[in-house]
C-alpha cells in the first residue's frame, strides 16, 4: 500500500514595502520654565538612516562631548555649535584642541552619509518632508533656542502611512548626541 503524503505550504502575503514613501512631519519647540510654548523657527531638521552603525557614530559623538576632560569637551562642543569660528575660540583653545575638533568632524561627516534628507522649521516651528522611504529613522534637530543649545532626537518607523513626529520636551537629549540618555 502506497502513502502519498500532500505538503502545503501556507504563505502569508505581507504587504510589499518595496518603494512604499510617506511624509513625515511635525513641529519642533520647547516648553520654558513658566509653561509656555517656544516654537523652534528656522532650525534645521534631519532625517537620519536607523542602523548599528548611525547610532555607535551618534554614540562616539556623545562621549567626545561629553568627555570627563573639560577642554576636550568644550572644544567638541563648540565645534558642533560652530563656536570654532567664533574668535574667542582661541582662549580656550587646549593643545590638541585642532585634533579634537578634526575628530569630531570626522565622526560627524561619518554620520552625514545617513542622513536621508533636511528641511528647516517653518515661522511656526512647523517642518514637512515628503516621499521618506519606508525603514527605521531618526528626526533629529540641533540649534540655539530659547538662550541655550537644544537637541532632539526622536526614531520613527516609516511606512506607507504618514508620520507625525513632534520634536518637543520629551524627545531632548540630556547631551548632543546622547540619544536615549
Amino acid at each position: 500500500m502506497s502513502v502519498t503524503r500532500t505538503v502545503v505550504l501556507v504563505v502569508a502575503l505581507l504587504p510589499v514595502m518595496a518603494g512604499a514613501q510617506a511624509t513625515v512631519s511635525g513641529d519642533v519647540y520647547a516648553v520654558n520654565g513658566l509653561g509656555q510654548t517656544l516654537r523652534a523657527t528656522g532650525m534645521l531638521v534631519v532625517v537620519i538612516r536607523r542602523t548599528p552603525e548611525s547610532a555607535a557614530l551618534a554614540a562616539s559623538l556623545c562621549r567626545m562631548v561629553h568627555a570627563k576632560d573639560g577642554k576636550a569637551a568644550e572644544v567638541a562642543f563648540l565645534t558642533l555649535t560652530g563656536g570654532v569660528d567664533d574668535p574667542t575660540f582661541v582662549q580656550f583653545e587646549p593643545r590638541n584642541a585642532h585634533e579634537i575638533r578634526d575628530r569630531v568632524l570626522a565622526v560627524r561627516d561619518s554620520l552625514s552619509t545617513y542622513v536621508v534628507d533636511t528641511v528647516r522649521t517653518s515661522v511656526d516651528g512647523h517642518y514637512s518632508i515628503d516621499s521618506v522611504a519606508a525603514g527605521a529613522y531618526w528626526v533629529e534637530s540641533e540649534g540655539r533656542f530659547a538662550h541655550t543649545y537644544a537637541q532632539w532626537w526622536r526614531p520613527i518607523v516609516v511606512t506607507t502611512s504618514p508620520v507625525t513626529a513632534d520634536l518637543n520636551p520629551p524627545a531632548m537629549t540630556n547631551g548632543l548626541y546622547c540619544i536615549g540618555h
